[in-house]
């Protein structure tokens, strides 16, 4: 179900606006487009709000277009999901590059068992074995979510292929009891370019994973020349990074300003809250934010599981905590 076309394939969709309002109880739906099956749009926008059971986006609820590029896009209005994968500008992105592209309306997701997948502008990016990017995108929404994977920009960006974010940024604070949350993606697969977070994260229950930037990061991940400025606040559970929660792979030349604070938290850093792997590497990166934690809290890294590396970093913060520190 869209706004202008339900499903299209294999269509081109140029200068193209809706401004309708579009609620249903249905899946896979989208501001303009609901289902993109390898149709190519550009130059285009969505501005009425979007309310679905799951796959909401503002602009396009699932698809994309295979080999060929999305540009160009924006959608304005609130996403609602009463249940599931909510994104500001795409609900499902599966197929293809997006480029120049943005959302600024509220994105919502209700109760879901975990598998939720929620962010400012896209809520998962997944499938497609070829090589893919999201490039010169950014979201000013605020995201409400509960369980799940939860990102300022993209909830979830997983495995096939090889995905690399550039040149993007979220500025929309996050208020979720998800489990793997970030301010610019919640759990990464991919890689990160010169990228940015600057909005707060407030994990009100669970966060397994909670970082500035990005929750869980995974042995395959690298994320180079990027920064996360915003606060990020626990009550419960481990891995609070003020860049990374979660680390695997390697950072450089990345940093983070904001405050970490987990009450009642273990594996607590200013920049990193666990580095796992046995082959992390962490170089020439800092963080300045102040830290509390309950257990294993650092300035830094709250604890380095493993043999991995940390080379020419400091950190300026303050640091609390009540044991292992």
């Amino acid at each position: 179900i869209g706004g202008m076309i339900g499903r299209c394939n294999g269509c081109d969709i140029d200068f193209a606006t809706a401004d309708v309002e579009v609620s249903t109880s249905c899946t896979e739906v989208g501001g303009l487009l609901g289902v993109s099956d390898n149709s190519s749009i550009d130059d285009s926008s969505a501005i009425g709000n979007v309310t679905a059971e799951s796959n909401a986006g503002g602009l396009l609820g699932a698809g994309g277009n295979i080999g060929g590029v999305l540009n160009n896009l924006f959608s304005t209005g609130m996403v609602t999901t009463t249940s599931s994968t909510a994104g500001g500008l795409i609900g499902t992105f599966s197929r293809g590059d997006l480029t120049n592209s943005y959302s600024t309306g509220v994105v919502t997701a209700g109760e879901d068992t975990g598998n939720s997948y929620v962010g400012g502008l896209i809520g998962q990016f997944v499938t497609s074995t070829a090589s893919e990017n999201i490039d010169n995108c950014y979201s000013l929404s605020d995201v409400l979510a509960s369980g799940g994977y939860v990102g300022g920009l993209i909830g979830y960006v997983d495995n096939n292929g090889t995905k690399t974010i550039n040149r993007s940024w979220a500025a929309g604070d996050l208020v979720t009891t998800g489990t793997f949350v970030g301010g610019l993606v919640g759990r990464l697969y991919g890689d990160i370019n010169d990228s940015y977070a600057m909005g707060n994260i407030n994990a009100i229950a669970g966060g397994d994973s909670v970082g500035g930037l990005v929750g869980q990061t995974e042995s395959s991940t690298t994320i180079h020349r990027s920064f996360a400025t915003g606060h990020t606040i626990g009550n419960s559970s481990q891995h609070y990074g003020g860049f990374v929660g979660y680390a695997q792979g390697i950072i450089a030349s990345s940093w983070s300003s904001g405050n970490v604070h987990a009450q009642s938290g273990q594996y607590v850093g200013g920049f990193v809250g666990s580095l796992y792997g046995g082959s992390g590497d962490i170089t020439l990166s800092h963080a300045t934010g102040s830290v509390y934690g309950a257990t294993d809290t650092g300035g830094f890294v709250g604890r380095n599981h493993q043999a991995n590396s940390i080379t020419q970093n400091f950190s300026t913060g303050s640091v609390k905590g009540l044991s292992l520190i």
